[in-house]
């Protein structure tokens, strides 16, 4: 049975990690990558059948690089999965939390423990690669003084001890995860689309747009805009879609709307990773 090679960015007992582990339960050859970008670009080469990469977190919201390379390169959406995400401060075995200096972790993770890290202000926050890179580099270091945030399983698999738990500011904190390849595959029983497109010049042209999904029912669950480098002012819209409709008649929709548009891609026809909505609690009214 032929293997697959998926990428992702960081290393074992990284976030990452684990959405690749649930989405191909760990039978795939593996091809951690320092960046976003050098994962892509491992898709997109032919290095890597298939990607997993984090788009939007619970807490902090859009990874705005990762909807930038959602632009740049020409990848797929086959599908997505939900991380639960826990936050805790690791550090060797001799350490204690009184003798923490310094703290290392993805910019991310250090974003979503913001208020644990205000009551330390005399520490130095150092983003690093990832979650677990920085857990790694803690043991490898071997140096009381420093501290990683990251995951129970990096700890378990870096040999450093847990010094404080749950430090993470949202208790239901979830990371979106698109699973990424080189081509488009859309599937049956799809529920889910997402879109890239830059409206055209025409004042009533995103008016249109929105007026056709609003004619064929299907719903707007994601909408983000990001800039194009390239062209100033210039923006493209991201949408996440949702509908039931046949896949011949959402394909005839999507030509409706492209008509309105300067740039269009259809990004990806799959099915909505349902796993994890009820351990999120809906907004208050």
């Amino acid at each position: 049975m032929n293997r697959y090679t998926v990428t992702f960015q960081g290393i074992e007992g990284s976030f990452s990690h684990q959405a690749v582990n649930k989405v191909f339960h760990s039978k795939v050859i593996l091809l951690p990558e320092d960046t976003f970008g050098d994962a892509f670009y491992a898709i997109s080469n032919g290095k890597a059948q298939y990607g997993v990469l984090p788009i939007d977190n619970s807490s902090t919201g859009p990874i705005s690089e990762v909807y930038d390379l959602l632009y740049k390169y020409n990848l797929h959406i086959i599908g997505e999965t939900y991380i639960q995400v826990e936050h805790h401060l690791l550090g060797l075995k001799d350490s204690s939390i009184d003798m923490i200096e310094e703290v290392y972790s993805h910019p991310q993770a250090i974003k979503q423990c913001k208020r644990f890290l205000k009551c330390y202000p005399k520490w130095r926050i150092i983003p690093y690669y990832d979650t677990a890179k920085s857990a790694k580099f803690i043991m490898e270091q071997n140096n009381p003084s420093l501290s990683a945030i990251g995951s129970m399983e990096a700890a378990k698999l870096y040999n450093l001890k847990i010094l404080k738990r749950d430090i993470h500011d949202n208790s239901l904190n979830f990371t979106r995860f698109l699973v990424l390849s080189s081509d488009l595959n859309p599937i049956d029983n799809y529920d889910k689309i997402s879109i890239i497109l830059t409206p055209s010049n025409d004042s009533n042209a995103l008016y249109n747009i929105m007026n056709i999904l609003d004619r064929y029912n299907i719903r707007i669950i994601k909408l983000c805009t990001r800039p194009i480098v390239d062209y100033p002012f210039t923006y493209m819209f991201y949408m996440d879609l949702k509908t039931d409709m046949p896949i011949e008649k959402t394909q005839q929709v999507l030509e409706y709307i492209k008509n309105h548009c300067t740039n269009f891609r259809l990004l990806g026809i799959y099915d909505e990773d349902k796993t994890c909505q009820n351990k999120m609690k809906p907004p208050a009214k």
